[in-house]
C-alpha cells in the first residue's frame, strides 16, 4: 500500500485536477450532488486502478520500458476496444446476429489481451477472472451510461475495476513477503 500511495502522490496534481474539475461543475450547476458523488466516486477507483497497473507491471516486468508500455497499452487497448464495440453496435443496429460475432470476438479477444499482460508471468485465477470480465463490465458500463443509468455505471465500475485492483494486489503484497523473508516457500525450510 506504501508504493500505491507514493504513486498516488508523485501523481497529485494529475488526480486532483480532475476532481476540481467536477467540484466546479457541481458549483456551475453542470451536475447534481449525486452525480458528483459518482464522478468523484468513480474517478477515485479507476485512479487507484491504474496506479496498482503500473506497479503490477513494473514488478512483473523487469524493463522498466516494457513496464510502462504494458500498463500504458492496457489501459488504451480497453478503452480502444469498448469503442470498437460501441461502433460495431452503431453499425450493426437492426441486425443482432451481425453485431454478435464482432462483439463476443472484440469481448473475448480483450480478455485474452488482458490475461497475456497481466497473469502470463504472474498467474493467478483472480487475474484471469478479472482480465475476462473487465472488457464486458467496462462495455456494460459505457452502456448504462448512454442510457442515463448514472448509479448502475458507478457500480459497476466500482466492482469490476475494485476486484481487478484488489487481484493485482495480491501478488505483489506475496511477492513482497517473499522478499521481505516474512513467508516461505514450500520447498524452503
Amino acid at each position: 500500500l506504501g508504493k500505491l500511495f507514493g504513486v498516488m502522490y508523485v501523481t497529485k496534481e494529475m488526480i486532483a485536477l480532475p476532481s476540481i474539475l467536477c467540484v466546479y461543475l457541481y458549483w456551475l450547476g453542470g451536475v447534481s450532488a449525486e452525480n458528483l458523488a459518482y464522478l468523484i466516486g468513480g474517478w477515485a477507483v479507476l485512479v487507484v486502478y491504474v496506479s496498482m497497473l503500473g506497479i503490477h507491471c513494473g514488478m512483473t516486468y523487469a524493463n522498466s520500458r516494457s513496464a510502462v508500455g504494458v500498463s500504458l497499452g492496457c489501459v488504451f487497448f480497453l478503452f480502444l476496444g469498448i469503442v470498437t464495440c460501441m461502433v460495431i453496435m452503431v453499425s450493426f443496429s437492426g441486425s443482432f446476429g451481425g453485431q454478435l460475432a464482432p462483439f463476443l470476438a472484440f469481448i473475448l479477444g480483450g480478455g485474452i489481451g488482458l490475461y497475456v499482460t497481466l497473469g502470463m508471468r504472474n498467474p493467478s485465477p483472480a487475474i484471469m477472472i478479472a482480465s475476462f470480465l473487465l472488457p464486458f463490465l467496462t462495455f456494460f458500463a459505457i452502456t448504462s451510461f448512454i442510457l442515463h443509468k448514472e448509479l448502475t455505471v458507478f457500480l459497476v465500475t466500482a466492482v469490476a475495476y475494485g476486484f481487478s485492483t484488489t487481484a493485482m494486489m495480491i501478488p505483489a503484497i506475496f511477492e513482497f513477503d517473499i522478499a521481505m523473508g516474512r513467508t516461505k516457500l514450500a520447498d524452503e525450510d
